[in-house]
């Protein structure tokens, strides 16, 4: 049994425009967005959704973890294609509180500052996702296991799970000053 198949490329589809119109120009700007880039050229799958993907990004940095990007009202007039972005940001986040579990010895305000995200911060995911890499970095502490975003309808908590450890390296200076310049003892 022999089987023949032929395939035909068939037509190449251009975008003759994605609207942007009813997002903020400012979120637009922020990821580098610009109608120019879509106008009149091949369509790209890729393209879009490495705008879509900017475009979350810039959401889930900005407060908003749950924002949803589609294309919409998707038209085909011959070889062009012409479609709506859409962005529904839903609702903001912001950090309410920070827990720590395990037995880890660290002033909170000192941990807040560190890790550069306090309570009362819009959620960024940027940071959160950095913590564990932050931690490293000190000599005492050590992460058990990653950070936790727990949301709940009307708070955000971020746990960590820290363990303290024996920090063994001690840096110090010793002098010697004049009591008085007088007498000249020490």
């Amino acid at each position: 049994h022999n089987l023949n198949a032929v395939i035909t490329k068939g037509e190449v589809y251009k975008w003759a425009t994605i609207n942007a119109g009813l997002i903020d120009e400012g979120i637009l700007s922020s990821i580098g967005y610009r109608d120019k880039l879509f106008y009149k050229k091949p369509f790209s799958h890729q393209d879009v959704r490495i705008l879509q993907e900017a475009l979350l990004n810039y959401c889930e940095n900005h407060g908003y973890p749950f924002a949803i990007v589609k294309l919409d009202s998707l038209d085909i007039e011959g070889e062009e294609i012409s479609a709506v972005l859409a962005l529904d940001k839903n609702k903001e986040f912001k950090i309410d509180s920070i827990e720590i579990k395990g037995d880890a010895k660290i002033s909170m305000v000192y941990l807040s500052n560190f890790i550069g995200v306090s309570k009362g911060d819009l959620y960024n995911e940027g940071l959160i996702n950095d913590i564990g890499v932050r931690i490293k970095e000190l000599r005492f502490v050590k992460e058990t296991s990653p950070v936790q975003a727990v949301f709940s309808e009307n708070d955000t908590k971020l746990v960590l799970n820290l363990k303290g450890k024996q920090a063994s390296l001690f840096t110090g200076m010793v002098g010697f000053m004049p009591k008085n310049k007088d007498d000249g003892k020490l």
